[in-house]
């Protein structure tokens, strides 16, 4: 049994942080289109089996599906045994907008679409866009061949823990996959947000968050960006994206001119968040006792091995 996580982000992102494992790695594996999906399996050494579960929709043409890479220091030895599955968000506002600004969908009729269109003019230059919930782009069987694909790859594991970018198409997305049978473990339906998974423009060779039209990071505020639907499915945990940013999110994104002083994710990566983001959740547990899970040592420790074996955690111990 494998631990596996699973987040769904960015293309921009994704093609990011494969580019930090190899340089040439996006070549050969091309750009995954909306609901497209890859798994980052890292075995007990250190290697790292890199696999497109699904291309995804109207991605252009798949060389290579599965790519090996020996192991690599930038890695986090923590990552050794486990998966990570990577899911691109589902077809977006701005995925469909044509040259003239305008959303080109078939299959929608004309008085809706005349809807439509008079409200694109909103979503130019909109970050936070959320899925398009009609027509072509968003049949069940885009979501299906991407469920179907991760829960084969799994086997007999399950996803052990959600994780999503700050954008409200990355949770909605999510809603889907956990509707259409994501296979992950009883209890588990909270979604942690990830620093540094936002969309990001992809400059090969480059250190993507080092790029100063990738600056602006997405401070965006949880109240507004909840989707009632995705409420009913899970829970969305921001605790340790506020954290990372001190808590100063305003409902906007930062400034540019703030550039060299805030640019928090360019010494860091989504698959870092994510190690911490579980390191927090499940602290470690090391011999003698010096460390505790989900609970924390009140006062002074005693010297007397008897007086410590008599003490009884109810009395010594209170919750985080």
């Amino acid at each position: 049994m494998s631990e596996c996580y699973l987040i769904v982000t960015h293309s921009g992102r994704i093609r990011c942080l494969l580019d930090k494992f190899r340089s040439d790695i996006n070549k050969k594996i091309g750009k995954l289109g909306n609901w497209g999906s890859l798994v980052l399996s890292f075995d007990v050494d250190g290697n790292i089996t890199i696999q497109v579960l699904s291309s995804g929709v109207k991605s252009k043409k798949i060389k290579h599906t599965e790519v090996n890479i020996p192991k690599r220091d930038i890695v986090n030895n923590w990552w050794y045994g486990k998966r990570l599955y990577i899911v691109r968000h589902g077809v977006a506002s701005h995925n469909v907008l044509n040259k003239k600004g305008k959303m080109s969908l078939s299959g929608v009729p004309d008085a809706i679409m005349g809807t439509i269109n008079k409200s694109s003019q909103s979503i130019n230059g909109m970050k936070d866009t959320g899925l398009v919930e009609f027509g072509e782009h968003h049949k069940v069987k885009n979501v299906k061949t991407t469920v179907d694909n991760v829960n084969e790859h799994l086997g007999v594991n399950k996803i052990n823990t959600l994780f999503s970018s700050d954008l409200l198409r990355t949770r909605q997305t999510m809603y889907h996959l956990l509707n259409n049978g994501l296979k992950i473990e009883f209890g588990k339906h909270k979604i942690h947000v990830v620093p540094c998974s936002h969309e990001v423009t992809h400059n090969p060779g480059k250190n993507c968050d080092d790029q100063f039209f990738n600056a602006m990071e997405n401070l965006v505020n949880p109240k507004s960006t909840d989707p009632f639907k995705c409420n009913r499915l899970f829970t969305v945990d921001w605790s340790y994206y506020d954290d990372f940013y001190n808590k100063k999110w305003s409902g906007s994104r930062i400034n540019r001119r703030q550039f060299f002083t805030e640019n928090k994710c360019k010494t860091t990566d989504m698959m870092e968040g994510i190690m911490k983001i579980i390191e927090r959740e499940n602290p470690p547990v090391k011999k003698g006792g010096s460390v505790y899970t989900k609970r924390k040592y009140r006062g002074t420790r005693r010297k007397s091995k008897k007086r410590k074996k008599s003490i009884s955690k109810k009395s010594t111990f209170k919750k985080y």
